[in-house]
Order: structure tokens, then sequence, then C-alpha cells
């Protein structure tokens, strides 16, 4: 039962993504982001001569843009480019165009839980596989290429959101138990140093006894966190720190940067993003320096203090926080050849530069957005309705017009009488998915084909369509060769919900195959015929435990006080919990008073689900 409902859960999602093309906007998102970051990569690189803010800049718009990508593209007009086609249809669409469709074996789980008891459980569900494949298909192997990128994308992006989330989360904790600095002299110096940037808001600064580095944060107010050895440090070294730290607050490094943390955690899987945010780290890094050099401070001197506030930080006591730290010994390398380099460009230069890259990078992001690069309903079913184009869809937002619907139906009927059995098997499935009853009487034909495969395919799609003239035609089936047709045709029968099924029904209740008198029950259970009562109660009996429970669960959807006597039977007597569960869920649904004193005794069951079952029961009947 546990499998079986989990086997529907990830069908559940799987459909979930798949009608809500979830897989298509991810596969156009991550082709818009990697033109966007391919395109500032290269950029950048033409850019490696000119000063790292305006490298800085390129990417910053960049990051920004794609994280703004999603919002852009619900909002502007779109236009279409068909790249991602192929692509799309590999991931979406079976790779082999004639593969052969089965019906699977396994039956609808049955309502367990008190939320959902008195529900009638779904149809169910087709899997698709190449060959001849009659061994059935793992949990797992039932979802599709486009389903497994889509949930490991998810998985991927909660897991590095939540690290977002907790760096974040540890950066307002030490902002918070940050004392503010009294000194009046450092106070005044921050001021002084602040007029000599143009920095016009107020900078809050703080000490921490947890940190070893300097850091700024900003997001909500500006603020440099100092450890509190900094109260040992010379005039010329606090200098240096403020002034870069302070260049962080001017340039809104803190504030940028969360954009993108967050397309590195959207795009996780896309080595651009991480190229992409190690670049913007980098070139942030290097344009402060290049800040605090130009202010008056001789690159030795800056360098030999980078290093000492590099060694003197211990990474042990260093939490991870969303915060901008001024010396990572990861960067450091780089830094100091940067700083000692006399040819570097320091960004006097930069504004043309920086605008330009700015405008060619922020101008793609707009038409990018707008852009569809994966072609959705591009293809004609009527052109080539069998094996090399798309199926029709069952429940479509837009269905065929009539002349092409007629074109297709034509195709599949044709189809149907082909020489080859996997075509005349996927025929049989697309006539179900379309669900159009004048194909009743071509899918009835194919019930006798001599392929048990196409025989069990048109059972489900007569099952699908749910017309009652197909009741006869099912029924003639119900003792076919093969137990997987029976179980279909059962299935079809239980979809259809006519009387007029019943006694054919009731004939085969003592069928050699389990699988067959379980989906007996449950097509009984779906009918609701009082006439069906006394089978079921012998069903009851059945050496399997997941007839009888199935049994059960019918009786309690036909709502017939005559089957209280054997599910109260069933509910003190049988060795299966599910099956007694199950019967108290019935007697709950009957609603009568004579059960009352089987529920009652079942709440000292030896199974806590059957208790819980019984209390709910009892509850019902009591109200």
């Amino acid at each position: 039962m546990s499998a079986l409902m989990d086997v529907q859960i990830l069908e559940d999602v799987q459909a979930v993504i798949r009608e809500g093309a979830i897989h298509v906007a991810l596969f156009d998102q991550i082709a818009r982001a990697t033109v966007v970051l391919l395109l500032a990569w290269i950029v950048s690189r033409l850019l490696r001569r000119a000063s790292a803010s305006v490298r800085h800049q390129v990417w910053t718009v960049a990051l920004i843009g794609v994280a703004l990508l999603p919002l852009l593209s619900l909002t502007l007009p779109t236009w279409q480019l068909p790249l991602l086609t192929s692509v799309t249809e590999s991931l979406l669409e079976p790779s082999d165009r004639y593969e052969m469709v089965k019906i699977e074996r396994e039956l609808t789980p049955m309502p367990t839980s008190q939320g959902a008891l008195s529900q009638p459980p779904s149809s169910p569900q087709t899997w698709a596989m190449g060959g001849s494949a009659s061994r059935p298909v793992g949990l797992w192997q039932r979802l599709d290429l486009s389903t497994w990128c889509v949930l490991l994308w998810a998985l991927g992006t909660a897991f590095f959101l939540t690290r977002l989330l907790v760096s974040y989360v540890a950066a307002w904790k030490v902002s918070r138990d940050a004392v503010p600095v009294t000194d009046e002299h450092l106070l005044n110096e921050v001021a002084a140093l602040r007029r000599q940037l143009g920095i016009r808001s107020k900078v809050l600064l703080v000490e921490h006894a947890g940190i070893t580095m300097p850091m700024a944060w900003g997001l909500a107010r500006q603020t440099i966190l100092l450890p509190t050895a900094a109260r040992d440090w010379n005039p010329e070294r606090r200098r240096v720190v403020l002034l870069h730290e302070l260049a962080h607050l001017k340039r809104w490094d803190c504030r940028t940067v969360l954009p993108a943390r967050l397309v590195r955690a959207l795009h996780w899987f896309n080595p651009l993003a991480w190229i992409a945010m190690s670049r913007l780290q980098a070139e942030r890094e290097f344009a402060c320096d290049d800040l605090v050099l130009t202010a008056g401070t001789p690159g030795p001197d800056y360098a030999q203090h980078l290093l000492d506030i590099a060694r003197a930080m211990q990474p042990s006591r260093s939490p991870n926080l969303a915060m901008v730290a001024m010396a990572r010994p990861s960067e450091l390398e780089g830094r100091l050849l940067a700083i000692l380099d006399p040819s570097q460009e320091r960004g006097g230069k930069g504004r043309p530069a920086r605008v330009a890259a700015c405008l060619a990078v922020g101008l793609l992001v707009l038409p990018l957005a707008s852009l569809q690069l994966s072609a959705e309903g591009a293809a004609d079913p009527g052109d080539d309705p069998v094996g090399h184009g798309a199926m029709v869809s069952d429940g479509g937002d837009e269905p065929l017009d009539p002349a092409t619907r007629a074109r297709v139906l034509k195709a599949y009927h044709a189809a149907l009488e082909d020489e080859d059995s996997d075509m005349r098997t996927q025929a049989a499935h697309a006539l179900g998915t379309i669900e159009d009853s004048e194909s009743v009487g071509r899918l009835g034909e194919a019930l006798r084909d001599e392929e048990a495969t196409v025989r069990e395919q048109a059972a489900w799609a007569l099952g699908m369509i749910e017309d009652a003239s197909a009741v006869p035609m099912l029924a003639s089936v119900l003792e076919d060769p093969s137990s997987g047709v029976r179980t279909q045709a059962v299935w079809a029968l239980g979809m259809i919900e006519s009387e007029a099924a019943v006694a054919d029904l009731i004939r085969i209740a003592n069928d050699a195959s389990p699988e067959v008198r379980q989906q007996l029950a449950w097509a009984l259970g779906m009918i609701e015929s009082d006439a069906a009562v006394a089978t079921l109660e012998r069903t009851l009996g059945d050496e399997e435990a997941q007839v009888r429970e199935q049994a059960a669960w019918a009786l309690g959807m036909i709502e017939s006080p005559s089957a209280v006597g054997a599910l109260s039977s069933a509910l003190a007597d049988d060795p299966s919990s599910a099956v007694r569960r199950q019967a108290a869920w019935a007697l709950g649904m009957i609603g009568h008073d004579s059960a009352l004193d089987t529920l009652l005794n079942a709440m000292s069951d030896t199974d806590k689900e059957v208790q819980k079952q019984a209390f709910w029961a009892v509850g019902r009947i009591a109200d």
C-alpha cells in the first residue's frame, strides 16, 4: 500500500511539472541566463586592462539582469525563436517514437487516511517503455528525464537558498550583538573619510569580539564591523581598513551582492554562475583596493596591512556571514599582485568604458527576457499523427479545430490496422488520450487483436472515453487469456460506472488472478450497486489481503447496511491490519448503529492505525 501511494505521489508530481510546463520555463531561463553570463565573461575579458570597477560593474549588471529575467519574461511582450525545440522535445517526449505503451499492472491505491477515505481512488496510470518489458517499472524509473531535471534543480536550489538564508541570519545575529564604538577620535575619523569619499548617509561603526576580520554590512543600515583587536591597531592601519570598508559602502557592494547570490543559488548547476560570482567578488575587492590606493595610501604599506590582517584571521571563529570581509586568505595573492603593480588602471579613466560595458550587457537583457527560446505547439499533429510528431494532448488549452481533429482520428483509426503491433498499441493509447466517443467501435474491434498489448491498451482507452456503449465490448474480454487484459477491462468498466456491467463483473469474481479480483472489487465500488454487495461480502474471505482490503473499501462506497455484519467480522477477525483499517472506514461510511460494538472493541486493536480509524468511524456514527 505504501509503495503504491509513493508511486501515485511521484506521478502526481510529474503531472504537475509536465502540465504546468515547469520544465520548459526552466530550460528557457537557463538558456537566457547562460547567454547573459557568457556575454559578461566575454566583455570582462575584453576589458582586462580596464579598471576593476569597470569589470565589477559588468558582472553586477549581468547578475542583476539574470535575477530579473523571470520577472521581465512575464511582463514584456514575447517573440519566438525555436532554438530549444529539439532539446525540449528530447526531454519531454520518448526518444523512440515507436515505443510500446503498456498498462501498469499495479492497481490504484485505496484511501487509508481519514482525510482521504471518503474519496474514491483515481484511475490506474500508464507508463511507457521500449521493448517488450514484462517486468514492472521501478519506483523512480517512472520519472522521465524532464521531471528528474526539475526535481534535481529544486533540491539543489533549496540547499543553496538555505545556506544563503543561514548566512544572513548569522550576519544579523552578529550585527545585533555588536557594540557601538564610542571612541570620539575614531568616530571623527570615520566622518572625515566619509566626506572624503562623498558618502552622505550615516555609517554605524560597531565592534564584536567574535570576529577577526573587518566587515561591511549594509542591507538596512550601512554598518562597519571591527574586531575588538582593532583598538590596538596603529592609526595608519585603522585608516586603510576604514577606507576599504567605506569603499564597499560607497559602491553599494553589500546590497548588490544579494541578487548575485540568489542567481548562484538558482543556477547552482551552471558553471558560469559560479564563475560570475567568483569574478564579482574578486573585482569588488580589487576596486576597493584601488580606491584606497587613490586616496593616497602607498601600495607596499597597504599590502603589508592586508597581510597582517589576513594572518590574524581565525577561520574557526569566523562564521559563514553574508558580509563583505576585507582580506580573505583565498583572495589575497591576486590582490597583492594588483596592489603592487604600478601599471594597473585604478579607475581614473574608466567611466566611459564602464557606461559602454554596462549598456552592452544591460541592453541584451531586455530582448532576451522577451525571447521565447522553445517553441510550444510548433508541430501540427495532423501532419504526422503517429510515430514522428507530438501526440494529441489530453486536456490541452487549445483543442484542435474540427478539420484537423478529423484528420488525426482518421490516421489513428488506420493505424489500428497497421501490421506493426507497436503502432496499433500506440494508436489505441492516443485514441484514449483524445477521449473521442466516435472511436468506441474501432477500439472494440481492437479488443479482438491477436496481440495482448493492443487489447490491453484498447481496454484502457475505452475506460478513458467512459462511453456506456463500450460495456458489452469490455464484457466480452473479461475472460481473455491475458490477465493484464482482464484487469484493464475491469478497470475500464469501473470508470464507465454502468449498472449494466455489474452482472458481468460478478461472473468473474473468482478469477484466478489476484490483480483481476482486486481491480474487480474497485470497479464494483465505483459503480456503487447494491447488487454487488453479496459478491463483495464473499470477497472479504479472499486469500489475498489486498483483495479483501479493496472489497472492504468497495462496501464502504456502496454504503449498504446489509454489509455491516460481514465488515464487522472482518474488523474483528481479519489477520491483516490494512483490511481491518479499511473495514473500520467502511463501517463509518455506512454509519449504522449496529456496528458500534465492533468499532468500540476495535479501539483497542493492536494496530494504531486501526484504532484511529475506529475512533473516526465511531465519531461519524455518533454524529
